[in-house]
């Protein structure tokens, strides 16, 4: 991360060791930002499917307006 970026960061959430969450105060409205590391294809299915239930998880908890879709 840039350190002009730093000053932004609101708030740092470890959801696993896969999978790190970011929120950061933008101009409008906050800006989350999402670090995955992906189970390689080699890995067994359930942790691969563990890891997408944690994305689940992260993004139910984040307001729809949050969501770009």
């Amino acid at each position: 991360m840039h350190h002009r970026s730093v000053s932004a960061v609101k708030r740092v959430e470890f959801v696993s060791y896969r999978l790190l969450c970011i929120v950061m105060s933008g101009r409008r409205c906050n800006v989350i930002v999402l670090n995955v590391r992906a189970p390689s294809e080699e890995k067994s299915d359930d942790s691969k499917d563990r890891l997408y239930k944690e994305l689940e998880q992260v993004f139910d908890h984040f307001p729809q307006y949050h969501r770009n879709t």
